[in-house]
């Protein structure tokens, strides 16, 4: 799995799995802005990743952590819509998403999962429960 390795090298490479602390030792500028009546959740535009105002810390958490996954993955801009499910279909949205587990919840933690629910791993690690399920190979 591509998004679990370059997880691990970044984790290893940077010091933290923490996807704020990352994205300043990168140089990468976050951008909140205001899109309510979009479908619109992330957006990488290399540099910047555009993320909107109305998300909790803990889906801004996840969402900044997927956008690495593409910077680190992909070579290009990347666009991630609400409730548009069949992008999930897409390779690199797969290993984006693969990323963001990995980087979250990373090797490691193992023990720390065993007999948790979805729900529980999401809330012990501060991801979205999409990620926690990723990370339990659900």
């Amino acid at each position: 799995m591509i998004g679990k390795e370059t997880a691990a090298k970044t984790i290893q490479r940077l010091g933290t799995p923490d996807p704020e602390t990352i994205t300043v030792r990168e140089g990468l500028p976050v951008v909140t802005i205001e899109l309510r009546s979009t479908r619109f959740r992330e957006l990488f535009v290399p540099p910047i990743i555009f993320i909107p105002v109305d998300f909790t810390p803990v889906e801004r958490r996840s969402l900044l952590a997927h956008a690495l996954g593409h910077y680190y993955l992909h070579d290009c801009n990347q666009i991630w819509l609400r409730g548009f499910d069949r992008i999930w279909n897409w390779k690199q949205e797969r290993q984006a998403e693969q990323f963001a587990a990995w980087l979250l919840i990373p090797e490691g933690y193992t023990q720390d999962l065993v007999g948790l629910t979805i729900p529980e791993v999401a809330a012990r690690y501060e991801v979205d429960v999409g990620l926690a399920g990723i990370r339990l190979g659900v």
